[in-house]
């Protein structure tokens, strides 16, 4: 039960302390500190899309479903807004509040399947891989530069003194390096094919639009993005990591070679009558609607839509998919400008890349609040799970790329993935909608209007998911 020293939310876990709400900053200057996990989602969101699927809108002149994917940059920014709500308010991540819904370890346990089945295998290396294989001319060959890549991943992670400083750090060179390429084709195209942007940009408001052969493979992959998944979610760990609001209290995984902070199985919330401090909440949350607009939403869209159009431009009609792609418009653009060939292509390496920064450590973190958090199974503590976890990972995905070869596609792999992204979003939105409403003091629950958006948005991805599934088994046409 709850007191005035606690609020209890659910009966599965003990009730949360209640201690201050952290001032937020004042200035703008003091609120650039603070960004940082909506870049990384973007950053693990925009890498596979816009390497070979937004392009491929451009080659099959697709561009006009771009609209399905903006309103999917609308909807993860209402989702990270209710993500950030309780990650604000509790200093807890949304797989702590998921384990909160009963049965008691059922959705824990669930998460836990779910995100390590997701995510294990490394696609995103193959394409990174291919990458700098052809950057460096065939030197060592693509199966061992994915075997490079897999493996600096931990050793950076063990080396750290905390894991988020370093991936923060590698995401935010990611995107400068990303966005200084991406603007600089966008001008390079834009000189030479000045009608052909507005074409492609009028793909953004063609609502309603399915244009021929964009198949139910393709409108699922679309809707899904940015993010999908669990991806998502992941934003509420990076704001913990981050110490946004209540995460404050929070403690954070460090590397081996530093002492280890205590994780605590329960956050801490605040005083809800105390209209001080729910102002300083309205202020944390406003960080995170507004961090989220600005990347997950305008950046993203404008990633994609110039990947499009400049697939539109130099290769469309041709017989061309996957890392080709890429590959093909770096050529194409380096014919202008030579230096851009290695600059843009080492861009979208490099952002593959930084995808498997991200998995590893989400891979971990979930199976460490399983493990040590969830289930109290205390042998290991929260950095060793988190540890133990990074390394059958990176064993798994050194085993998977030596298997596969350097003839494996990455891009069927990730289009056979999106409706795996599809089904966990129409699991996920109404559990996050039910403990926001359920556990939440009313002064700081969502507005209905709000939770009946992502109710909808929830029914669209299993609808979708729904269609995939028929689609792909040909019992109705048109994967």
């Amino acid at each position: 039960m709850g007191s005035k020293n606690s609020v209890a939310m659910g009966s599965v876990k003990p009730p949360l302390p209640v201690k201050e709400m952290p001032e937020p900053p004042v200035t703008f200057r003091g609120w650039l500190k603070w960004v940082g996990p909506a870049l990384i989602v973007s950053s693990l969101s925009i890498s596979g899309y816009e390497a070979m699927t937004a392009p491929l809108l451009g080659v099959r002149a697709w561009h006009q479903a771009l609209w399905i994917f903006m309103i999917g940059c609308i909807m993860a920014v209402i989702l990270a807004r209710e993500i950030a709500r309780w990650t604000i308010s509790t200093g807890e991540d949304v797989f702590q509040a998921f384990s909160r819904v009963r049965p008691k370890h059922f959705w824990m346990i669930i998460w836990f399947l779910i995100n390590t089945l997701m995510w294990m295998w490394p696609p995103w290396m193959l394409g990174f891989a291919a990458g700098f294989d052809k950057l460096t001319g065939g030197a060592i060959g693509p199966i061992w530069w994915a075997t490079i890549g897999l493996t600096i991943v931990p050793v950076l992670y063990v080396f750290s003194k905390y894991v988020y400083r370093v991936m923060e750090y590698f995401f935010d060179l990611v995107i400068i390096i990303t966005t200084i390429a991406t603007i600089i084709c966008f001008f390079a195209l834009l000189v030479q094919y000045p009608a052909e942007a507005f074409e492609v940009a009028k793909g953004l408001f063609s609502f309603g639009v399915i244009p021929a052969g964009f198949g139910i493979s393709m409108i699922v992959s679309t809707i899904v993005q940015p993010g999908g998944g669990t991806i998502n979610l992941f934003y509420s760990m990076y704001l913990k990591e981050k110490g946004v609001g209540m995460a404050k209290y929070a403690g954070k995984v460090t590397g081996l070679i530093y002492a280890a902070e205590e994780i605590s199985p329960v956050g801490s919330t605040f005083d809800t009558s105390d209209s001080a401090q729910i102002n300083r909440f309205k202020r944390w949350l406003n960080y995170a609607t507004w961090e989220n607009i600005i990347v997950l939403f305008i950046l993203c869209i404008f990633f994609v839509y110039v990947y499009a159009y400049a697939a539109y431009t130099v290769l469309r009609g041709q017989a061309v998919s996957g890392w080709q792609i890429p590959t093909l418009i770096a050529e194409s653009l380096g014919r202008v400008i030579p230096i851009f060939y290695g600059f843009f292509l080492f861009s979208v390496a490099f952002a593959l890349f930084d995808t498997q920064f991200g998995f590893f450590d989400a891979i971990a973190r979930v199976a460490a609040n399983t493990f040590h958090l969830e289930l109290g199974i205390r042998k290991l503590s929260y950095r060793g799970w988190y540890f133990a976890f990074i390394f059958i990972t990176w064993l798994i995905g050194i085993t998977v790329t030596w298997t596969l070869g350097p003839g494996a596609s990455p891009f069927i792999m990730w289009l056979m993935l999106q409706v795996f992204l599809a089904a966990s979003a129409a699991i996920y939105i109404p559990l996050i909608v039910y403990v926001n409403n359920k556990y939440l003091a009313k002064e700081i629950r969502p507005h209905p209007v709000m939770s009946a958006i992502l109710l909808i948005w929830g029914i669209v991805n299993l609808v979708a998911t729904i269609a995939w599934i028929l689609a792909y088994f040909r019992i109705i046409p048109g994967w």
